[in-house]
């Protein structure tokens, strides 16, 4: 976990996983890569979330995912996602270590035990890992979009993380 983890705000809400055995790579399992520029907001990206988490935000019309999930959503700007949240009563200021990703009309969103999961941006020929499900409030609901722990912000406490 890192050390400057806040639950109450989900600030650098990041955590890294030591496995006890070496995975094997294949078309299923790969790398991850990351963002290097801490500048790229990837606003306005087209962006997939994945996870195992419940189906729908009323946990009694749908059960955790047997399979796992995936979900196309717009990255959006902090500027955006904090107007968005505010139109809703909700005192949230987007950090420059968070990002928002959904829609104004909410619809599709991660949602409850999809946090830890991967938010990705195609960029050519790879796909980037550039976000970590974080927070929201409830699922899928309009001008509240998902919060994520924005990955450039955490590389080199990452790289850190790997020499250990």
């Amino acid at each position: 976990m890192h050390p400057d983890y806040v639950c109450d705000r989900y600030t650098n809400d990041i955590a890294m996983l030591e496995l006890r055995d070496e995975l094997s790579w294949s078309d299923a399992v790969r790398p991850a890569c990351f963002p290097t520029q801490v500048e790229d907001s990837f606003s306005d990206n087209d962006a997939v979330a994945a996870g195992w988490g419940w189906t729908n935000e009323a946990t009694g019309r749908g059960g955790r995912a047997s399979v796992l999930q995936k979900v196309n959503l717009n990255v959006l700007s902090n500027d955006q996602c904090t107007t968005w949240y505010r139109s809703q009563g909700k005192k949230v200021t987007i950090q420059n270590t968070q990002m928002c990703a959904g829609f104004e009309d909410g619809g599709r969103d991660a949602c409850w035990a999809d946090s830890g999961g991967p938010l990705m941006v195609g960029t050519g020929e790879s796909t980037m890992v550039v976000g970590v499900v974080s927070t929201g409030i409830g699922c899928a609901r309009p001008k509240l979009p998902g919060l994520y722990t924005r990955i450039a912000n955490f590389v080199p406490w990452i790289g850190e993380m790997l020499r250990r």
